[in-house]
C-alpha cells in the first residue's frame, strides 16, 4: 500500500511493537466474536418468536373453527328438541270391556 492510502488506524498499528499488534488483533477478534454470537442469538430468538407466532395462530383457527362446528351441532339439537316436545303424546290405547260371566 501506498502511504495515501492508509488510513490513522493502519499506521497506528503498524507502529506498534509485535506483541501490542498481536494483543490488538486478539482484542478485535473478540469483539468480532461477540458481535457474531449475538447476531446468531438474535437471529434464532427471532425464528423461535415466529414459529410461537405461527403456532398460536393456528391454535386460533383451529379453536374458531371447533367452536362454530360445537355451536352449529347445539344449534341443531336445539332446534330438534322443540319439535319433539311440541308432538302431542299418544293417547292410551282404550281398555276393553271385560266379559262377565
Amino acid at each position: 500500500m501506498t502511504e495515501k492510502a492508509k488510513t490513522p488506524i493502519q499506521s497506528e498499528f503498524e507502529a506498534l511493537p509485535l506483541d501490542q499488534k498481536i494483543s490488538q488483533l486478539m482484542k478485535m477478534e473478540v469483539v468480532t466474536l461477540t458481535e457474531s454470537f449475538n447476531y446468531v442469538v438474535k437471529s434464532a430468538t427471532k425464528v423461535f418468536e415466529q414459529a410461537g407466532d405461527a403456532i398460536q395462530d393456528l391454535g386460533v383457527k383451529v379453536e374458531a373453527e371447533v367452536k362454530k362446528a360445537t355451536s352449529s351441532t347445539t344449534s341443531q339439537t336445539k332446534t330438534a328438541a322443540p319439535k319433539a316436545a311440541a308432538a302431542k303424546p299418544k293417547a292410551r290405547p282404550a281398555k276393553k270391556p271385560s266379559a262377565k260371566k
